[in-house]
């Protein structure tokens, strides 16, 4: 068995964790806000989500 890394293998990992962080930003940090706030998401992409009502609060969301 080798010692060393296989760089395809770190670079895969990196960009899978990259999406996730991305999606669970998205999705679970200005969601969660949306939905305690009682509106409703309407679009979800990996660097933006749209809710029914502008809402500065969503938007503030995903930076805690």
């Amino acid at each position: 068995m080798s010692d060393r890394h296989d760089k395809l293998t770190i670079i895969s990992m990196a960009v899978i964790t990259a999406a996730l962080a991305s999606a669970l930003h998205e999705g679970v940090g200005h969601g969660m806000v949306a939905w305690m706030r009682g509106d409703v998401p309407t679009e979800l992409t990996s660097n933006h989500l749209s809710t029914l009502r502008p809402d500065k609060w969503v938007d503030a969301g995903g930076r805690w």
